[in-house]
């Protein structure tokens, strides 16, 4: 590949900054994954942790009643759609703050 710029009339350091702004950017994209499949796997705990603990906990809940509605049935028809959107809005505004950043 050097031989290939310098070929082309490049100077040293001109093929040097060009191989230093491609590391740079190759960092940045590492980065930029990282912290995309951190908050991936965190929040994908969340949600699961989310799904389980009605299912887990519907005996001991069934007995309360809210709204005239059995507690278990309430969380999991109401609750967990919007603890998902929660979710879903809360890695959106981490990915748009972390694209500003970086821009």
């Amino acid at each position: 590949m050097l031989a290939v710029i310098a070929s082309n009339g490049l100077k040293l350091g001109q093929i040097y900054s060009m191989l230093e702004d491609q590391t740079k950017e190759s960092i940045n994209q590492h980065s930029s994954w990282r912290f995309s499949c951190f908050w991936v796997v965190l929040l994908s705990i969340i949600a699961i942790a989310l799904t389980l603990l009605p299912i887990l906990f519907a005996k001991d809940l069934a007995e309360r009643m809210i709204f005239g509605w059995p507690a278990p049935f309430l969380l999991v028809a109401f609750g967990l759609p919007l603890l998902y959107l929660l979710i879903v809005g809360l890695y959106a505004w981490l990915m748009h703050a972390r694209e500003q950043t970086e821009s």
